[in-house]
């Protein structure tokens, strides 16, 4: 098996290319060979840059800085932990990692809970866990239609590999239930996310009621 240092060699090739004079020039030039192939890894540094969405035929992807590579969690942390994340995308056959520009920030420390939210708290049928059931809210995650749009990005690979890191505690959730007039509590609600070194990087979430 690979090393955590072998997977950091891999993505620093595309993510700090500045460092590596050789990876450099690989990345400046044109694409090459069948990016179909499943082999494909980010030591063969396929893409980086709007130069290379251009040279793929996807402009619209802003915030791409890399592609390729694979979902081990060693290789998904070191991305997490440069404010980059996987995202995979239909009919792209490559794992591209992205890294936006603008990201919405909410600071605990500067959050305003209104007194009439309080209340209604107070009176909310709704009990909330953590780390309780982390592999339903991401699978009713996966799976819960959205308004305009067919599906998510969470493939059976992506989902897969969260459990792998929610195993090793990087991954975590938070689940909102709500008890029957039979007592059975039931999943109505829920957020996952990454640990990103003491910033909670939210990736997806779902609700059955509100």
């Amino acid at each position: 098996p690979e090393t955590e240092s072998a997977h950091e060699e891999k993505l620093f090739a595309v993510f700090d290319p500045a460092g590596h004079p050789a990876e450099r020039q690989a990345i400046e030039q044109p694409l090459e060979g069948d990016l179909s192939d499943p082999g494909v890894g980010l030591d063969k540094i396929l893409a980086m840059t709007d130069e290379v969405a251009v040279g793929i035929g996807q402009r619209q992807l802003g915030g791409v800085v890399a592609v390729g590579g694979d979902l081990h969690p060693d290789s998904v942390m070191l991305a997490y932990r440069q404010g980059i994340f996987p995202w995979p995308l239909e009919n792209v056959p490559f794992l591209p990692w992205f890294c936006p520009p603008q990201r919405a920030i909410l600071d605990f420390s500067r959050l305003h809970i209104p007194k009439s939210l309080l209340r209604i708290k107070k009176k909310s049928p709704f009990l909330f866990s953590v780390d309780q059931a982390f592999t339903e809210v991401i699978s009713e995650c996966a799976f819960t239609k959205r308004p305009g749009q067919s599906g998510t990005w969470i493939n059976p690979e992506m989902e897969e590999s969260y459990c792998e890191l929610h195993r090793l505690g990087h991954a975590h959730s938070v689940e909102v239930w709500k008890e029957s007039e039979g007592g059975i509590l039931s999943l109505v609600g829920g957020i996952y996310g990454v640990d990103a070194g003491g910033v909670f990087a939210a990736e997806s979430m779902f609700y059955r009621e509100s």
